[in-house]
């Protein structure tokens, strides 16, 4: 009896399958990427230093790799509720975290890790079907799960100089995102395919006000300072308001504004920044005047040249001190500048932006950075890039970068005991510059494969076109002593992607 109440619940559910498939009308994608970056580096024996462990020192090998890769599928179901499941993998040489200069990352060893697993539902279409204000689409979207919100940038930079709000961000963790969405009416806000929109987020981290632990703010003691407050926690919150491509009578204006509150699930207090882009038409459809300019501001915990926000160990390198803390920065902000030239033959752009017949790109930078101990440093920073499709599917490009335009010391206040922090450093403009020129091959927009030459110094090791900084070695610049603190990256590299 059981048997046969069995088999019939398995054969109505079997008829009820197409039926509901048909109702929900459900679509599945998969995409994905993967690169390989090679880095054959260029230094002498003079140059190498011993390590206590940290990745991407040179101590005995000067070359280096970074193989990424992740895939992504998606299901939606009549625009009411959609899907995503994202893993990456990656293995690579790996960074120290040194101060201003380079981010960290660790090796990784190809193990299979979920990057993103998401649930959105289309509120408003579920609830008021085709909504539209003064003519426009007006969607309201509620999106829970694992994911990273980023603050919008509208940096032209290839280098990424003028780009200030990179560091406004919420990493990967469980959190709920509201999203409201309006897309402007009428045919002219299509900027080649897309349309115009304003688009407004507010996350919070799932866990609330357990989200971030809270850290020691004052000194309170060398051995307090940076530490874990026991038992207390902070909230992590995100927003951001960005307009996408409003089209003008002159070309196109797009600008964003971000707000993140214990950034990177790190007890980093408040990051705030935005940025414009006004993207000006010389000749419809050919020409281009890019300008743009962003800022951001960020509280405390956070190295704002560095790319960098965490508390970690203090080590030694041969007796020298080796600190890779953030736990000191204190008040840092920074605003960047871009403006350029972009030319788009009439064979490209046939779907989708304008692609890079040729562009070349001015941008600059100024920074503070505030520090507890430190007195506050500042720092004007200057670069060119470009790049120019000699045909379709071949392409070179490169820029320069002067990591400082003058000399700018860091040094401990005068009111600081030297037994907290004891610290002097002078950048200059020749310790501090870098560039980086190469040559691709383009496969019909899906894969590329790059060949170039890379070299940079200090302040400019943190910037790359088609380098990966987690896939080159680090070591001493030549004639120069470990204490001094002057690093450098040179090496040839080859670089792959594939991009479904």
């Amino acid at each position: 009896m059981k048997s046969l109440q069995k088999l019939r619940k398995n054969l109505a559910i079997t008829l009820l399958l197409p039926v509901l498939a048909g109702h929900l009308s459900a679509e599945v994608t998969v995409g994905g990427s993967a690169s390989a970056f090679y880095s054959f580096g260029f230094a002498s024996e003079e140059q190498m230093v011993t390590t206590t462990g940290e990745p991407g020192i040179f101590d005995e090998k000067k070359n280096g790799y970074a193989l990424e890769g992740n895939i992504t599928v998606k299901g939606s179901v009549e625009n009411k509720l959609d899907l995503a499941i994202g893993l990456k993998t990656s293995s690579m040489t790996g960074s120290p975290y040194l101060d201003l200069q380079q981010a960290p990352s660790n090796p990784g060893q190809f193990a299979i890790k979920l990057d993103h697993i998401t649930s959105r539902f289309y509120i408003s279409e579920l609830l008021f079907p085709g909504l539209e204000i003064a003519g426009g689409d007006f969607m309201v979207n509620l999106l829970a799960g694992k994911f990273t919100m980023n603050a919008g940038d509208n940096s032209q930079s290839l280098l990424g100089l003028d780009s200030a709000t990179t560091m406004v961000k919420m990493k990967s963790s469980p959190a709920v995102d509201l999203e409201i969405s309006y897309e402007f009416p009428g045919s002219d806000q299509f900027y080649y395919g897309e349309k115009s929109s304003l688009i407004l987020h507010g996350t919070v981290g799932g866990l609330l006000g357990e989200d971030v632990q809270r850290l020691f703010d004052s000194d309170g003691g060398f051995s307090q300072h940076g530490n874990e407050v026991l038992g207390e926690y902070a909230p992590q919150f995100f927003a951001d308001l960005t307009l996408k491509r409003l089209v003008l009578s002159f070309g196109t204006f797009s600008a964003s504004a971000s707000y993140a509150y214990n950034a990177h699930g790190f007890y980093t207090g408040h990051s705030t920044g935005g940025s414009l882009l006004v993207d000006a038409a010389l000749i419809p459809g050919k020409l281009f005047l890019p300008v743009s300019v962003s800022g951001a501001f960020y509280e405390k915990n956070i190295d704002l040249l560095g790319g960098a926000s965490e508390s970690a160990t203090y080590e030694l390198i041969d007796g020298t001190p080796f600190s890779n803390d953030t736990t000191d920065f204190r008040g840092s902000w920074k605003i960047g500048f871009a403006a350029g030239i972009h030319y788009v033959p009439q064979t490209f752009g046939i779907a989708g932006p304008p692609k890079n017949g040729a562009k070349l790109i001015v941008s600059g930078a100024y920074s503070s950075i505030g520090h507890i101990y430190r007195d506050t440093l500042t720092l004007f920073s200057l670069a060119i890039d470009g790049q120019y499709h000699i045909t379709p599917k071949i392409y070179i490009g490169g820029g320069f970068i002067l990591g400082t335009l003058g000399d700018a010391t860091w040094k401990t206040s005068d009111s600081v005991s030297t037994a907290l922090d004891d610290y002097n450093h002078t950048f200059a403009l020749a310790d501090n510059f870098g560039y980086e020129a190469y040559a691709g091959f383009d496969f019909l927009g899906f894969g590329t494969i790059s060949v170039g030459f890379a070299q940079k110094k200090g302040l400019s090791m943190n910037y790359g076109i088609e380098s990966n900084q987690s896939g080159l070695v680090s070591f001493s610049q030549k004639d120069s002593t470990l204490v001094e603190e002057l690093w450098e990256t040179k090496a040839l590299f080859v670089k792959a992607t594939i991009q479904l």
